[in-house]
């Protein structure tokens, strides 16, 4: 139950705080300082998922060869019984500050991509995303997950900083936010990824 009630809280705050009124994007609502940037956060190990077999590139290698390299990943997984198929959408930010977005599906590696390019203020937004989720100060994997619900992992590297976090049916309002505004940015509706997830509950159809 207080799970089911944490999505449906997730989902009102999200729709507000990304809701677009004549093509301009809100911010989140409350503002985090990021840590300080330094090289010893690439010691962390990266994303314990089988990028290499997905055909995906390693952000945490690239991050360890060239400090201003920035970059984005979520990866979501849906359960067994979800005919969903996984997907990796992947944000590499340009040096005029735009980004670029690569959607693939994982589940058909033979399957086109989609890239959509970003703005400089949608960078910067989702940047503001993961600073109120505690992004770079939260840990990895929730203790309390469920084994039964849909898979997120988000990783990022930025000024020198690599980390993942990885979440199974979230209950932390804030990485759902963000997470759910990389669906955005890919044209998908939100709610489409959270049917069939039995801890979250959400509403079938």
């Amino acid at each position: 139950m207080a799970r089911s009630c944490a999505a449906w809280v997730a989902l009102s705050i999200l729709f507000s705080a990304v809701a677009c009124s004549q093509g301009a994007e809100m911010s989140p609502r409350r503002s985090i300082a990021e840590p300080a940037q330094t090289l010893a956060a690439l010691a962390e190990r990266e994303l314990p998922l089988p990028l290499a077999e997905w055909r995906e590139p390693s952000i945490h290698r690239s991050a360890r060869g060239a400090r201003n390299f920035e970059s984005y990943r979520l990866i979501w997984q849906p359960n067994q019984s979800s005919a969903k198929a996984k997907l990796s959408l992947r944000i590499t930010v340009r040096l005029d500050r735009s980004g670029l977005l690569v959607v693939r599906n994982l589940s058909d590696l033979s399957a086109k991509s989609r890239q959509i390019l970003l703005t400089p203020n949608q960078i910067v937004l989702l940047r503001a995303y993961l600073r109120v989720a505690n992004f770079w100060r939260t840990d990895a994997r929730d203790v309390h997950a469920s084994t039964s619900g849909h898979t997120w992992s988000l990783e990022a590297a930025q000024s020198g900083n690599y980390r993942w976090l990885q979440r199974q049916s979230p209950n932390d309002v804030y990485f759902l936010q963000a997470s759910l505004y990389f669906m955005k940015l890919a044209g998908f509706a939100p709610q489409q990824f959270l049917v069939n997830d039995p801890v979250m509950n959400w509403p079938h159809g």
